[in-house]
């Protein structure tokens, strides 16, 4: 496990560093403690309204660390796998295992990083919520993703679904497909659902040349957060509830890239997962969050509704949370 750990803690060239453009390092949030409440909106310097999603299980109807994998081995390799990745990731996390199964993927299966990005463009994604990004884009509602998936996975599931990522991680998602030796999903162009801002784990395509020569190009992965944060209620790659005040530029202090900007009227937060807590914990009465039927999230607030001071509203596939979003993009929360 030790050499696993070693293998997956190998830094991202500095060209791929930070693609989303977004570290919750930068949102000047002192390590150790939990993040505290968005900031309290003042009257007339309001942004509007502002959606963030988690990815996994939210924006897509997949676990993409794991889909690829589904996709491309049998379903007894596939569940071994998981296995292992699960043993690998007590010891040094989630982001760690998955990296060490895409090496595995490469030098004992022989599937490239080409073969992944294929893969990766079969995840689903609900037409009618793609419709409904397209809808916000227009109100002028700017949509953020906050996720444990990674940049290059993002980039790829979303351009194959139609929907323009930040500028620097489709220049990333590029470069990476010409060293996985295939061409890059093609960017949708203007005019369309778009992403503004993503906080992620970063992942690169690792040329066959890296090592020696042998094998194939691979994915690499790299955690979000260089250094564990500490945050009691998050894995130490990534604390969303200091990624929700980066993407929305809701904190400053030291280290902090520039000055907090103003709240936003209303913040739409849709999440599934146990780690969507910590940003649900940060939102504010005036806020909603959106929580999936039948996942954690949901089971979390339904054992402790007190814990979040926003409305929470309950989902259960795309076309419902379609419609949920644009009522909460353009009415008052409850």
């Amino acid at each position: 496990l030790g050499d696993m750990a070693a293998a997956a803690g190998a830094a991202p060239p500095s060209e791929v560093e930070d693609v989303a453009g977004v570290r919750a390092l930068a949102a000047g949030i002192a390590d150790g403690i939990v993040p505290p409440a968005l900031p309290a909106c003042e009257a007339g310097a309001a942004t509007g309204v502002r959606a963030v999603f988690d990815f996994d299980w939210s924006m897509v109807n997949e676990n993409t660390d794991t889909f690829c994998f589904m996709e491309l081995v049998d379903s007894q390799t596939y569940r071994e796998t998981v296995e292992r990745c699960r043993s690998i990731s007590a010891a040094a996390g989630w982001t760690a295992a998955i990296d060490w199964a895409h090496g595995w993927l490469a030098d004992t299966q022989g599937k490239s990083a080409a073969d992944v990005l294929r893969a990766l463009e079969r995840t689903p994604m609900d037409a009618s919520l793609i419709r409904c990004l397209e809808a916000l884009c227009a109100r002028g509602v700017e949509v953020s993703v906050v996720s444990d998936s990674n940049s290059l996975f993002i980039a790829q599931v979303l351009h194959a679904h139609g929907v323009r990522v930040p500028a620097r991680m489709s220049s990333a998602l590029a470069a990476a497909s010409k060293i996985a030796l295939m061409d890059p999903a093609k960017d949708p162009g203007a005019g369309c659902a778009s992403v503004a801002r993503v906080a992620t784990n970063v992942a690169w395509v690792e040329g066959a040349a890296a090592d020696g020569g042998l094998g194939v190009p691979r994915i690499r992965l790299s955690p979000h957060d260089p250094r564990p944060v500490g945050c009691p209620r998050c894995p130490a790659n990534l604390c969303k509830g200091r990624a929700l005040h980066a993407v929305l530029g809701t904190a400053a202090g030291a280290g902090a890239a520039a000055p907090a900007s103003p709240a936003p009227s209303r913040v739409v937060y849709v999440g599934d997962g146990s780690n969507d807590l910590c940003p649900g914990m940060c939102l504010r009465e005036c806020d909603v969050l959106l929580a999936r039927k039948g996942y954690r999230l949901a089971e979390k607030l339904a054992a402790d509704p007190a814990s979040v001071r926003c409305s929470v509203r309950l989902w259960e596939d795309g076309s419902e949370l379609a419609a949920l979003l644009l009522e909460c993009a353009v009415a008052p929360a409850a």
